[in-house]
């Protein structure tokens, strides 16, 4: 084919596609961000789901507590609860974190948690107040370290959850059993000897002598979860990430 006659099919071919509209311009889309491909953040972030089982441990572990408190003299039991992604949500921390490409660090983790903004659990305190209307008291037992304590109770004041004592991670510790049996013998404490009724946590270690290696062990092994164990969901972290 000819220069010409070469030019004049490009001519034609041009003039028909401008006679069809002009093929739209396909732009780039931006890729997407690491919150935005983090399914773990986006189902705490946005699913009703995540918000509807929190609710639903929360009414279930009142309803046991209501049978427990009729056997019990008011003043004389109390509950523990974990602190972090219990009665306390870090979500805005991990959205942070992961908007930056970052996962956990003790820097970013201190500044976060001075920073006294992370928002109550649903359900958390209606679940708190329950407890207080029936005679017990609630101990929030933390691995949060010692030094982060102060800041950690300004920010449970600051959103409004009700608690009778604080018992922070001192340095070398790991499990949380001594703490519990402080908080059973009113050792380091203003409550007196009580009786622990439940527990309360996201974590398998929130529970008294239990770790991952449970799944090993078979159902039975859960036999004190709805009873006297209650645990909320937290796909974000774990030791299941560890053990």
């Amino acid at each position: 084919m000819s220069g010409s006659r070469l030019s004049l099919l490009l001519i034609a071919i041009a003039l028909g596609g401008c006679a069809g509209g002009a093929a739209p311009v396909a732009v780039p889309e931006s890729p997407p961000s690491a919150v935005e491909t983090s399914y773990e953040i986006l189902w705490v972030r946005d699913s009703a789901e995540y918000e509807a089982a929190l609710v639903q441990t929360y009414r279930l572990a009142a309803a046991r507590v209501e049978q427990t408190a009729r056997e019990l003299e008011p003043g004389t039991w109390v509950v523990v609860m974990d602190a972090d992604e219990t009665v306390l949500s870090n979500l805005d921390y991990s959205v942070e974190r992961a908007a930056v490409g970052g996962r956990w660090t003790a820097e970013t983790w201190r500044e976060w948690v001075s920073r006294k903004q992370a928002p109550p659990i649903p359900g958390a305190i209606d679940f708190i107040e329950t407890v207080y209307r029936l005679g017990g008291r609630v101990a929030i037992v933390t691995n949060r370290s010692e030094e982060l304590c102060p800041a950690t109770r300004d920010n449970l004041e600051a959103v409004g959850v009700p608690f009778d004592h604080l018992r922070c991670k001192r340095e070398g510790e790991d499990r949380k059993e001594s703490r519990w049996q402080e908080v059973r013998s009113g050792d380091g404490t203003d409550l007196g000897p009580l009786e622990i009724v439940m527990w309360i946590g996201d974590n398998i270690r929130d529970f008294p002598d239990l770790d991952q290696s449970v799944r090993e062990a078979g159902t039975s092994a859960y036999d004190e979860f709805g009873v006297r164990y209650f645990v909320l969901p937290n796909p974000l972290y774990g030791s299941w990430e560890e053990d």
